[in-house]
């Protein structure tokens, strides 16, 4: 579950009056731009041009990149599961547990799930986004859980299986996967993750 997100294209104003916004404009705006970029391309400057707004605009509201960060994050973290939810609820419990993490898209109608994924990722190299990325990954296996019940009502899954310990190991396995990636990029995000996803979850098949 990586943040399925409604995101919507920013209304393009007449000059004038600076445009207003709301956080969860610039938040809906960051996750398009995090989707091309990644951390370390992430700006002030980027987001404004999204917004139409100014640099310092943002800068007042939100310090520095690191306070903007954190606080897309803990967003992130509050909206993910109710969005993914809606998104992907005419999917199977299983196949919910694949989509999830590539369900984010840009304004433009185009999924992105490599640099979005690599973002927070990256931003784990930074002490300061500990607590809100472990409130994200709670989210995250919380999600899986939900949908591994699911599959096991559904007899997807065998009815042994432990489902605590499943959820555990499929997020740590894709967040792991992920960080190889960015490493290396052999192949896709899809394609890695998807992979570790088919090795974890074939022993508890039907």
């Amino acid at each position: 579950m990586v943040a399925t997100l409604d995101i919507q294209a920013p209304v393009r104003r007449k000059v004038g009056r600076p445009r207003a916004f709301q956080d969860e404009d610039v938040f809906r705006v960051m996750v398009s731009v995090v989707s091309e970029v990644g951390y370390s391309g992430l700006t002030f400057a980027l987001v404004a041009a999204q917004i139409h707004c100014t640099t310092s605009a943002l800068i007042r509201r939100f310090g520095d990149k690191e306070m903007l960060v954190q606080r897309f994050i803990t967003w992130i973290s509050t909206t993910a599961e109710a969005n993914s939810e809606s998104t992907l609820s005419d999917l199977t419990p299983l196949d919910r547990i694949y989509a999830g993490w590539f369900s984010p898209r840009s304004e433009k109608g185009r999924a992105m799930p490599e640099m979005y994924l690599t973002f927070f990722v990256e931003a784990r190299s930074n002490p300061a986004y500990r607590p809100q990325l472990a409130q994200l990954t709670d989210g995250y296996t919380r999600w899986v859980t939900k949908d591994l019940n699911e599959a096991v009502s559904d007899g997807s899954l065998k009815s042994s299986t432990d489902i605590d310990q499943v959820a555990r190991l499929l997020v740590s396995a894709v967040i792991g996967a992920i960080s190889i990636w960015v490493d290396h990029q052999r192949g896709t995000v899809r394609e890695v993750v998807t992979g570790v996803l088919d090795v974890a979850l074939a022993p508890y098949r039907t």
